[in-house]
């Protein structure tokens, strides 16, 4: 069994500097408008430009307030 979990220093920092910032401050505000779509959409897209762990917990809490159970 093998971890799919990039090492840590392959991660993609979530703090000030991180490119993925902006599109993560975008799915928080669309959170907050209670845009579930739009805001999952601004995880995936930072996802993409590489693994972040706050984009995958704000996705998760995203979902969970959209009512998704998994």
């Amino acid at each position: 069994v093998t971890d799919a979990s990039p090492p840590p220093s392959e991660a993609t920092p979530a703090g000030p500097g991180c490119p993925a910032r902006p599109l993560l401050d975008a799915a928080a505000e669309a959170a907050n408008r209670r845009d579930y779509a739009a805001a999952v959409a601004r995880c995936e897209e930072a996802l993409r430009q590489g693994p972040s762990p706050e984009a995958y917990f704000l996705m998760g809490s995203i979902r969970l307030a959209a009512g998704e159970s998994e």
